[in-house]
């Protein structure tokens, strides 16, 4: 199973649309909160996590919490590889310049992909993370 953090349903859409026609099993969470609330109830089910790293400020994270400039996603990414120390994460993101981004959480990120996300780019990238023999695609 993939779980999807994105705030846009347009976009949660898209990446689900090309996920499913792939074979995935998906999750979707739109918020900081939503997300724990299935990474603590579905965890051991969930085999990679698309996060969307400039997901809108939610109620979860004070300033104070998110240490002081971490966007919520930035910020969300860091708890859930506590949940998930091995699992792929991938960060999804529209900035245009993703140095400074890899320089903050690129290292409990696999993978970067940026937005508008191609269904092909989404699907390539969770195949190589997760193998095709576990997409039911043979």
């Amino acid at each position: 199973m993939i779980l999807i953090i994105e705030d846009s349903g347009i976009e949660r859409k898209e990446i689900r649309e090309a996920l499913e026609k792939s074979g995935r099993q998906v999750l979707e969470a739109i918020n900081a909160e939503e997300a724990l609330e299935v990474v603590r109830s579905k965890g051991e089910n969930i085999k990679l996590i698309l996060l969307d790293v400039m997901m809108a400020p939610g109620n979860l994270f004070t300033l104070k919490e998110t240490q002081g400039g971490l966007r919520t996603g930035e910020f969300l990414v860091f708890k859930l590889r506590r949940y998930f120390m091995k699992k792929p994460i991938v960060a999804i993101t529209a900035r245009k310049d993703i140095g400074e981004l890899k320089d903050m959480i690129g290292e409990v990120v696999d993978v970067f992909i940026r937005k508008p996300v191609l269904e092909k780019e989404v699907v390539r990238v969770v195949d190589a993370l997760l193998g095709k023999s576990q997409s039911g695609v043979r």
